[in-house]
C-alpha cells in the first residue's frame, strides 16, 4: 500500500481532497475530521509513504536480529524508553477500538521489559508524561540516556 500510495501521489492519481484510488488519505471513521485531515496533510509528500514501505519492509527481519533471547548481549549498556501516557482516544471511539488499544499499550511495555532484560544492565526507563514520540516531548531525556550509554560503554573499554 505505501509504494502504490508514493506511486500513485507522484503521478497525480492520488491527492488530499481528490481523487485517491489507492485510499491513501483514508483513515478509520473514528478519526475526527480535523485529525483525519491532518494525518493527510503531513502524508501528501510521497517521500513519507516511501519511508514507511522501506521501514516496514524489513521490519520483521529487524525486529528478530535485534530482539533475539538466543543473542548474548551480556552487559552491555542498554537503555529501553517507554512512554506513560496513553495514546489518546478518539471520541466516540467503539468499546472494542478502545480494548484493543489498551491491550497493544500493555503488550509494547511489556516488549520493551523483555528488550531491556536481554542485558543484565538493560533498563527500562519510563518516562512520565510523554507519548510514543518522547523525542518530541521530552527531547532531554533522549538525549540523556544516549549520552549515558556512550559513557557507560567507553567506560568498559578502558
Amino acid at each position: 500500500m505505501f509504494r502504490n500510495c508514493a506511486a500513485a501521489i507522484r503521478e497525480g492519481r492520488a491527492k488530499l481532497g481528490g481523487p485517491d484510488p489507492e485510499n491513501c488519505f483514508a483513515y478509520p471513521p473514528v478519526f475526527p475530521p480535523e485529525l483525519a485531515r491532518a494525518f493527510g496533510e503531513k502524508v501528501s509528500n510521497p517521500v513519507q509513504y516511501e519511508t514507511m514501505y522501506s521501514f516496514l519492509s524489513s521490519f520483521d527481519e529487524d525486529s528478530k536480529i535485534v530482539i533475539n533471547p538466543a543473542r548474548n548481549y551480556g552487559d552491555m549498556p542498554l537503555v529501553v524508553l517507554t512512554a506513560t501516557a496513553s495514546t489518546p482516544q478518539p471520541p466516540h471511539a467503539p468499546a472494542e477500538f478502545l480494548a484493543a488499544l489498551a491491550s497493544w499499550e500493555l503488550e509494547w511495555s511489556r516488549g520493551h521489559d523483555e528488550l531491556a532484560a536481554l542485558s543484565t544492565r538493560g533498563v527500562n526507563a519510563r518516562v512520565p508524561g510523554t507519548n510514543h514520540n518522547i523525542q518530541g516531548t521530552k527531547p532531554q531525556v533522549v538525549i540523556d540516556a544516549v549520552e549515558a550509554v556512550v559513557a557507560e560503554a567507553r567506560s568498559a573499554q578502558r
